[in-house]
């Protein structure tokens, strides 16, 4: 079974912008106020 998560050091290596957009992509609320590492942990969950 393929498995499409990005692990947390892949997205340590994005861009604050490039986490914002994938947030706003898969439907995270208020991502353009987040910190990176805020965007990181939603995107996680």
């Amino acid at each position: 079974m393929a498995h499409n998560r990005v692990s947390a050091g892949k997205y340590e290596e994005w861009t604050e912008g490039q986490l914002c957009a994938k947030a706003k992509d898969v439907g995270i609320r208020a991502q353009s106020s987040m910190t990176k590492r805020e965007l990181i942990a939603a995107l996680l969950r």
